[in-house]
């Protein structure tokens, strides 16, 4: 089931599949590859970051980064539901352009 979608740094499209636990690329050929996200976190809004990796936000609060370039998770961060902006996973871009702008 996709949950959201976002056109990538890399020209792809990413989408966080919240009904396998993955997020998938599709490549502008149609080629879908889908990877395995870190733990148990469900994927739920995926957005760019100023870096041009991926942040892949979760219900839980947990906020995890995509090296597009590695094709890989690195370690999620914990961002607590009493956020300025709300929820991590309501509002990812605003968090993410919150964080980066400083």
């Amino acid at each position: 089931f996709p949950r959201s979608s976002v056109r990538g740094s890399d020209g792809n499209l990413w989408i966080a599949e919240s009904a396998t636990f993955k997020i998938a690329r599709v490549t502008t050929g149609g080629t879908v590859t889908e990877y395995d996200n870190l733990g148990d976190e469900l994927p739920y809004e995926v957005n760019n970051g100023s870096d041009g990796n991926l942040w892949i936000s979760s219900p839980s609060g947990v906020l995890q980064e995509f090296l597009v370039s590695k094709k890989k998770f690195v370690t999620g961060v914990c961002i607590p539901k009493g956020c300025p902006h709300g929820n991590a996973y309501q509002q990812p871009s605003r968090l993410l352009h919150r964080q980066t702008a400083v």
